[in-house]
């Protein structure tokens, strides 16, 4: 037995470079984007790390193998007891440890080390019935070890699912045999009694395995906890030779190990440009038949040009405002109502807001707002404006970031027209993330569905 322990322990070992990179490890990278106040963007991911902790533990069961011989008794000269002899059974038991792990996801193969320091094993046996006084023995056999088992783990294709396998070093910390002698003459009595009997205190073996993992839960984006019920079996020298036995062990465990690591984390700077050019804003457009023809708008990224005709937005320079002749004397005397002159503070901070979650439209107060900002832009030719826009938590992170886009670039490109230059405005959004109010009413929502627009000199 001690040789083919140290044999497969070669094989182990030569084997394990061999293993192809290609058999990658766990997925579950998760990529994160920020904006900072400066306007930089920060993307952090965030994915596994290489060393796992936790806890395992479950319930085993066991198949006691060869011949246990007992003596009936402690009170004769050993070398004259009486011995009984148990055949092979079965038994039942548990096991309480600790793990740690070393499992680079980008390797598909590491390494492990459990400690049991609870690993009990109990078995019943049998003997043969004495005809003559119609008697009949069993023993009752518990064996308490501390198991260190260090070992290898390759990662399948199949993600989650893996294949272990490794030695077993177990220390003897207690054990105890009690036989029972039971009369069935007339009714079954049993009569438990200890008796002593050294097992032996090492023993070595091997382990093989197989077990599945997957994510729980996520701490902050740093920590992660995993579970991972697994499989193994088990088998090693012999338990006991006391009296010429040859009684040997083999057994299965099942439960579940809970592992806690953290993440390993990088952090990517994305600058601001001052000098970025938004696209140009097209128009596509293109029938769809369903019994009907029904006229769709589409922006020209999410359309091939091979298929469809690009018309450029056309650029209104200025407003052409026909003359409108006079009806009566009597209309043309009545006075006119004056809109209200909008004033441009450089040191504040103006919202524009949006009656829907979805809508990029402002009304006519914004409107003349941005009027007077523009006027004031090209009045000051080295002032800037930063347009940010924002939404509420209706709709998933991509479908908000979409729309808070849309609405910054709805105000930039009004401006545009207005004939303000690109190397002036800076506009970005950034979704629901930076909410003014509460979500959950009509009116938080609606003073988070806004654009932020400031001016800097």
């Amino acid at each position: 037995m001690k040789h083919l322990v140290a044999i497969v322990i070669l094989a182990c070992l030569w084997w394990a470079p061999s293993v192809p990179a290609a058999a990658q490890g766990r997925a579950g990278e998760a990529v994160y984007r920020d904006v900072l106040p400066s306007g930089d963007t920060l993307v952090r991911r965030s994915g596994y790390g290489d060393w796992w902790f936790g806890v395992m533990g479950g319930p085993s069961f066991n198949a006691h193998l060869g011949n246990l011989k007992l003596a009936r008794t402690n009170t004769i000269t050993p070398s004259a007891r009486p011995l009984l002899d148990f055949g092979s059974g079965f038994g039942t038991g548990y096991n309480v440890g600790a793990y740690a792990e070393w499992n680079p996801p980008d390797k598909g193969l590491g390494g492990y080390l459990n400690v049991m320091a609870i690993d009990r094993r109990i078995g019943l046996f049998s003997s043969d019935i004495s005809n003559a006084q119609n008697l009949e023995y069993e023993s009752e056999v518990t064996l308490n070890y501390v198991t260190v088992s260090p070992g290898v783990r390759y990662d399948l294709p199949l993600n989650g699912l893996y294949l272990s396998g490794g030695i077993d070093l177990e220390f003897r910390s207690g054990s105890q045999v009690r036989i029972a002698r039971i009369n069935d003459t007339s009714a079954r009595i049993e009569d438990f009694r200890k008796v002593n009997y050294e097992t032996n205190p090492f023993r070595l073996g091997l382990q093989v395995g197989a077990g599945y993992e997957f994510l729980l839960f996520e701490f902050n984006r740093a920590v992660r906890v995993r579970m991972a019920p697994y499989v193994s079996l088990h088998f090693g020298t012999e338990v006991a030779d006391d009296y010429g036995s040859n009684w040997n062990l083999g057994f299965a465990r099942a439960g579940v190990a809970i592992k806690l690591g953290r993440n390993s984390v990088a952090d990517t700077i994305l600058p601001f440009d001052p000098l970025h050019v938004e696209p140009p804003f097209v128009i596509a457009s293109i029938n769809k038949q369903i019994n009907f023809e029904l006229p769709l708008f589409a922006s020209a990224d999410r359309i091939s040009p091979l298929e469809l005709a690009i018309i450029e937005r056309p650029v209104i320079e200025q407003e052409v405002i026909a003359a409108v002749p006079t009806v009566s004397a009597e209309i043309s005397a009545q006075p006119t109502r004056s809109q209200p002159t909008v004033r441009i503070d450089p040191k504040s901070t103006k919202t524009v807001n949006f009656r829907t979650s979805v809508s990029t439209a402002f009304d006519a107060e914004a409107q003349r707002y941005l009027d007077a900002l523009a006027d004031y832009l090209v009045a000051n030719p080295n002032a800037q404006v930063r347009i940010v826009g924002h939404t509420d938590a209706f709709g998933t992170p991509a479908e908000t970031q979409r729309v808070s886009e849309d609405r910054a670039n709805q105000v930039k490109q009004y401006l545009r027209r207005k004939g303000i230059a690109t190397g002036q405005i800076f506009d970005s959004g950034v979704g629901a993330r930076q909410p003014v109010a509460d979500n959950r009413t009509e009116d938080g929502r609606r003073k988070n569905r806004r654009v932020e627009i400031v001016i800097v000199e």
